[in-house]
């Protein structure tokens, strides 16, 4: 008896997941789709010899810790969407990251860059600074894309990926 474990730790597997693995099973095979929580029931009621017992025992643990809910994954659900600026949209840029503060500047559509503040302590709280200074700001059109979005892209110097986000004004 041959057993594979085809699993996703988040989702599900699709149906072509499923067709791709079925290409490598044997004639008269058969399936069964089950959840962790049944995985690990099954395993600590098995009775098998002391050194199988341990390695379930083991793996069921492991099982735990699949079955309980995913920590988040980190990004700020007021962000809609990961898609760079325009030439014709204005954006801020975050640069920092644990080790250097952050700062932010205002890149308006085709004009110099603007610094405007310096020591802020994350990404977050750098979305806060500029959510509340648009809103005191005596022309907020200015700082905003479509539909009252901001778009700011983060830079941390020890990376060469850069993030785009955007998100609604009032959601910091």
């Amino acid at each position: 008896m041959t057993i594979q474990f085809e699993f996703k730790v988040t989702g599900s597997i699709d149906e072509a997941q499923f067709a791709s693995h079925r290409r490598k099973l044997f004639e008269g095979h058969r399936e069964v789709e089950v959840s962790w929580k049944e995985i690990g029931k099954f395993l600590r009621e098995s009775q098998t010899d002391s050194t199988m017992s341990y390695l379930l025992e083991q793996f069921a643990g492991v099982i735990m810790d699949l079955e309980s809910p995913k920590p988040s994954s980190g990004m700020p659900k007021q962000i809609f969407s990961r898609r760079k600026a325009s030439s014709e949209e204005p954006y801020f840029v975050l640069t920092g990251n644990a080790r250097i503060p952050y700062k932010i500047e205002f890149f308006p559509p085709g004009e110099a860059s603007i610094t405007l503040t310096n020591g802020i302590t994350g990404p977050q709280p750098a979305r806060k600074w500029i959510n509340d200074y648009i809103l005191q700001s005596n022309n907020p059109s200015i700082y905003l894309a479509e539909n009252n979005s901001i778009i700011d892209r983060c830079i941390n110097p020890d990376k060469q990926k850069q993030e785009w986000n955007r998100w609604y004004l009032g959601t910091q």
